[in-house]
């Protein structure tokens, strides 16, 4: 087992603690300081609060297809693993792109020209769109690994 790993049968002895409560420290001090750089960068490409709260917004709806599959019938989520993965993964970075391109669309002309290729709603193109994007994508993706995954009644 790796040195981090709990296997949840074990009481961790103090020394163990102390490894486990280091790392998190290292850990949340490297996400700290990448979502600082993170934010810093997307706040100079043009993001403000409202586009990055509906793009991360979009990101947690990618994950409603898989859920309500999980919810809906017993035992899908094991049978359809593959499936619900790249349908999470999928709609998440088409919430992103969309939100990301709508950002820079707003600002660059020549972008906003592309924009408008793949404008799907009526009027200027918007990061408020992308939790739509995203949960979209993930029901198509899903759809597609439902229709592709052997069925269940031919076991």
């Amino acid at each position: 087992a790796r040195p981090h790993q709990f296997d949840g049968g074990s009481k961790l002895s103090d020394k163990d603690t102390a490894e486990l409560l280091a790392y998190s420290r290292r850990v949340v001090l490297v996400l700290a300081i990448f979502g600082a750089l993170f934010a810093s960068v997307l706040t100079y490409l043009g993001f403000q609060v409202a586009d990055l709260v509906f793009i991360i917004y979009g990101s947690t709806v990618a994950l409603l297809p898989t859920i309500l599959l999980a919810l809906i019938k017993d035992g899908a989520a094991c049978q359809y693993r593959t499936g619900a993965v790249i349908s999470i993964l999928g709609g998440v970075a088409a919430g992103w792109t969309y939100g990301i391109l709508a950002v820079a669309a707003a600002s660059n002309p020549a972008l906003s020209s592309i924009a408008n290729l793949i404008k799907l709603f009526p009027g200027q193109m918007s990061s408020f769109n992308s939790p739509i994007i995203a949960v979209a994508v993930s029901i198509v993706l899903l759809a597609v690994a439902l229709t592709r995954a052997p069925s269940a009644q031919s076991q």
